[in-house]
């Protein structure tokens, strides 16, 4: 098996301006992130709390495309894939804020059709403390990663992975999930309800 996932700086000044400029515009609206299975639905869990606030990845071409280079250097199979269902979440230490352990997916990608996930460090507070990302591949190899801003992770989206409580400080986030391009028929307001996952 190839590495378990892959990190590196991948967007340029120009694109790493333009995020903070959508965070800065989005980040009022961002509301309470919630779960979603689909006996229930989208619903608000102890297992995550932070918040969110989801936008159209077709603001982002090039941004899309750049995870799908860095993609193709983990897993050069998926050559029909595209990131997309694009998110900010952020982490605040007054309360905390955490995501459990949980997977994006399963390994046939039959759940939500995400192959891939994405994250990307958007704003990371100096005084923070906490807020590492776990994951944890099949063969049970735990691996811990503190993202730099700007910095991006991708690996499977069926490997458990977890936000680590935010103890002080903040960080946000942009997450990404990549899909077969045969599959992106979703409506919009399909995508908004799956991006609470």
């Amino acid at each position: 098996m190839n590495d378990p996932f892959i990190r590196e700086f991948i967007f340029d000044e120009e694109q790493q301006e333009t995020l903070l400029e959508k965070l800065k515009e989005k980040e009022p609206e961002m509301q309470r992130a919630g779960v979603y299975n689909s006996e229930r639905g989208s619903f608000t869990s102890e297992t995550r709390t932070c918040d969110h606030i989801p936008f159209d990845y077709l603001e982002f071409p090039d941004i899309s495309l750049e995870l799908g280079d860095l993609a193709l250097e983990l897993r050069p199979q998926l050559t029909e894939i595209l990131f997309r269902q694009y998110e900010f979440i952020r982490y605040e230490g007054n309360s905390g804020q955490t995501f459990k352990a949980h997977t994006d997916d399963n390994e046939e990608a039959s759940g939500h059709g995400r192959f891939l996930t994405s994250v990307t460090m958007v704003d990371k507070s100096e005084d923070m403390r906490g807020g590492l990302l776990k994951v944890w591949t099949p063969d049970g190899r735990e691996f811990i990663v503190d993202l730099d801003p700007f910095e991006t992770i991708i690996f499977p989206a069926y490997y458990w992975h977890e936000a680590t409580p935010v103890l002080n400080g903040r960080r946000v986030v942009l997450i990404s999930w990549a899909e077969r391009k045969c599959c992106l028929l979703y409506t919009s307001d399909a995508a908004d309800e799956r991006s609470s996952v």
